[in-house]
């Protein structure tokens, strides 16, 4: 029962790890400097999921100019980004072909970017941290037997 309640704490502090670290990595990118772009191709690719509405995700290419030097990018955002019908509607309108795009791009190396460095919401990877932990120590102290 102790090694369940430590594998819960260890995986609620990753998860709450990785928010954190995804947050960190979404300030710092989004100071960087911006320059224009053009969105290339976006294709929503179905996903399988274990939920009952379809889901999708994005999949995105840009180009972009620095110092005169043309890029290619991929990345929409940090995260794996998987979004119901209503947000690929709105996706598949802001990213048409040709559609100009403004592109964060890190300055030590213009060919790392993204489109939105905030990235996406993921206030469920802390909730879910921190459940995960709090069941944990929760499972931990049920476990222990008080002695005299």
């Amino acid at each position: 029962m102790v090694s369940i309640a430590v594998l819960l704490i260890a995986v609620g502090f990753w998860f709450i790890l990785a928010f954190f670290l995804e947050r960190l990595r979404a300030h710092k990118y989004s100071t960087f400097p911006t320059t224009g772009g053009v969105i290339d191709s976006l294709d929503l690719i179905p996903k399988k999921g274990v939920t009952r509405t379809p889901t999708w995700t994005p999949s995105i290419i840009y180009t972009y100019k620095v110092d005169e030097t043309v890029f290619t990018g991929t990345r929409l955002t940090f995260t794996r980004v998987v979004v119901e019908e209503k947000t690929a509607g709105k996706i598949r309108d802001l990213f048409k072909i040709g559609n100009p795009v403004k592109v964060y791009f890190n300055p030590r190396k213009p060919a790392d970017s993204v489109l939105n460095p905030k990235g996406a919401d993921l206030n469920n990877r802390l909730i879910l941290g921190v459940v995960l932990t709090l069941t944990g120590i929760a499972l931990g102290l049920l476990t222990i037997t008080p002695t005299g």
